[in-house]
Parts: structure tokens; sequence; C-alpha cells
């Protein structure tokens, strides 16, 4: 395991409570360097710390701003929330052209064909027509 693979493995001990009390703040340390270096993984479990107010306060903002920064680098499960945040039009307006497109990238590493297929079921042939 390389450098950031073992700075990876040890933030989410902070993060989960294994072997060590669970210290968000201190993960998201950890997690704020990794993203220095590149790791679109830290950002989207950043973001998800951020996002679900998990010690340190929700702040959506810093979340969407993470989470786009890691999809924008094919992290699919960054474009996967982020999709869901679109979708829901939690942190960001309401889009759901934007969400299909994000839950459709994700879909090249992660099974959305459930969201995908609600997701197109509550678009408008507007909606459907931009996608083409």
């Amino acid at each position: 395991m390389g450098r950031r693979g073992h700075r990876r493995f040890s933030v989410k001990f902070y993060e989960l409570g294994e072997g060590v009390k669970t210290d968000y703040e201190e993960a998201a340390r950890w997690y704020r360097r990794s993203i220095g270096q590149g790791e679109t993984r830290s950002a989207t479990r950043l973001g998800a710390i951020l996002f679900e107010g998990k010690g340190l306060g929700r702040d959506l903002q810093e979340a969407v701003k993470l989470w786009t920064w890691a999809a924008d680098r094919e992290d699919a499960y960054a474009q996967f929330d982020l999709a869901g945040m679109y979708l829901a039009g939690t942190g960001v307006h309401r889009d759901l052209v934007k969400a299909y497109s994000l839950f459709t990238s994700a879909g090249k590493t992660l099974d959305v064909s459930k969201p995908l297929s609600e997701l197109s079921s509550k678009m408008s042939q507007d909606e459907l027509a931009k996608l083409q």
C-alpha cells in the first residue's frame, strides 16, 4: 500500500472510530491534506461528513464544492452523491437533467439503474429531450 493509500486507510479510523476515538475534526484535517494531493475519494468522504453534519456541523455548500471537484475528476461516488443533491434540490437548485447526467456518469462504475429509472419517470418531455 502506497503512502496515499496508507493515509486514506488511517484517516478512516478517525472517521469511524476504529481503534481510536471518533474525531471528525482530525479526519477532516487529514482528508483536506489528501485532497491537496489530488485524492478524489478523500473529497467524497469529507463531503459526506459535511453533508451529514457529523461532528463539524452541516455545510451543504462545502459538500457540493467537494463533490463537484471529485465528480469532475471522474469519482463515481461523488457523481452519485451530487446527483442526489440535484435530484432533491438539497444545497443546489433542483435540476433533473444535471442529476440524470451525473447518475449516468456514475453508472460507468456503479449500478445506477434504479435511480435512473425512477428519475426518468419524473422528468418532463422537455427535460428528456435535453439529454439527447
